[in-house]
């Protein structure tokens, strides 16, 4: 009889913890979540400039080509 109460009161200090704590570990959690979505955006980001200019460069040499095949 001791040991089942003692588990029982181990379990309400366990969710009396959580409850306590539930706000923290929260903004902990959304936090993280804000910082990995900023570092996949600049990630992305960079990607997509690294695209575009490659491609204005492309465009350039083309332009280039053009110019001196037209004379």
């Amino acid at each position: 009889m001791k040991r089942a109460n003692a588990e029982r009161l181990r379990g309400r200090r366990w969710q009396a913890l959580l409850e306590n704590y539930f706000g923290i570990i929260e903004a902990i959690f959304v936090f993280s979540l804000a910082v990995a979505f900023y570092v996949w955006q600049m990630r992305d980001l960079k990607k997509e400039k690294t695209k575009a200019e490659a491609r204005a460069r492309e465009t350039e040499r083309r332009q280039e080509d053009d110019d001196l095949k037209t004379g």
